[in-house]
């Protein structure tokens, strides 16, 4: 059985940030569990990469920590928007050149098919890092999984590539308990080396019908941004 093992304040934090939002804000990456993770996965020799990731990770930090203060929640809940209202400015898409083509990559699925990126050119294509263990990439789910539902008849796909150690033996379960209905591959860091690394995760791209980057976003983005731009690839080829 899957297990987490995430601050007990998280029960309470991430709950009040998504309400916080609603669908209008962004998020710093995971907290202290996801980035003793993700360095893991990284590596010593990726450090100089994870700047960006390290200053939004410290807010993200403080946000658990506040949830252990024995303060009323009402305070808390001061110090989580203004940590939020911090952190905007360093959570935003990436300058991503128009023309710059994306890299194929082959990874096997559940079923041991092999699948490449390649196999969805001629859709607009949102790619998602992510891992069962990072509590922001589990909030953007839900939003990916009605962005399947609702645009891929119009020439859409969610692809989300989980970066879990344990493999298809923690991923399966929780696609299956999830019910996402939109293609998933067990990736590792030499894909990720691919994109040029990762500072944080979530991050996901945004690729246009020729295989070409529109967009990278970096920590939890609001669904309103990334419907906004999808919605926008696609009127942009119809």
């Amino acid at each position: 059985m899957e297990q987490q093992h995430e601050p007990a304040g998280e029960n309470w934090v991430i709950p009040h940030i998504r309400r916080s939002f609603d669908g209008q804000e962004s998020c710093p990456p995971d907290t202290e569990t996801g980035l003793r993770r993700l360095r893991e996965i990284r590596g010593k020799r990726h450090r100089r990469r994870q700047h960006a990731g390290i200053a939004a990770s410290g807010l993200a930090i403080l946000l658990a920590a506040i949830a252990w203060i024995p303060q009323t929640r009402v305070y808390a809940a001061r110090c989580v928007d203004a940590c939020v209202a911090g952190v905007l400015a360093t959570v935003q898409p990436l300058p991503i050149r128009p023309d710059a083509q994306v890299p194929d990559f082959a990874l096997r699925d559940a079923e041991g098919n092999l699948v490449r990126l390649s196999d969805y050119r001629g859709k607009v294509v949102l790619l998602n890092f992510w891992a069962t263990w990072c509590a922001p990439c589990r909030t953007e789910i839900p939003w990916f999984i009605s962005f399947q539902r609702d645009y891929q008849a119009r020439g859409f796909t969610m692809v989300g590539l989980a970066l879990d150690e344990g493999g298809w033996a923690t991923v399966r379960p929780f696609l299956q308990r999830e019910g996402v209905n939109y293609p998933n591959l067990v990736a590792d860091e030499a894909v990720a080396d691919r994109f040029g690394g990762l500072t944080a995760l979530p991050m996901t791209l945004l690729i246009d019908r020729k295989g070409q980057l529109s967009a990278t976003y970096t920590g939890l983005v609001s669904r309103a941004d990334y419907e906004r731009a999808l919605l926008a690839a696609l009127a942009a080829t119809e």
